[in-house]
């Protein structure tokens, strides 16, 4: 729902269709990644927070 309101305002990167920014947001706000960062590598839930907020908008959104 999120993608395709993104899509809908043309806020995604210009290269990407929806298909592929569903798939990138599906891959970087999956649980392995989440526990992968805290439980694995010590982040603070702030700090995984900042950077996956960082990640959406440099992988999907428009400058």
């Amino acid at each position: 729902m999120v993608i395709s309101s993104l899509a809908q305002v043309h806020a995604l990167l210009a290269e990407l269709s929806e298909e592929r920014a569903l798939v990138r947001a599906w891959m970087l706000t999956g649980v392995e990644l989440y526990l992968s960062a805290t439980e694995a590598c010590g982040w603070s839930d702030e700090e995984y927070e900042d950077w996956l907020a960082a990640m959406l908008q440099e992988q999907l959104l428009s400058p």
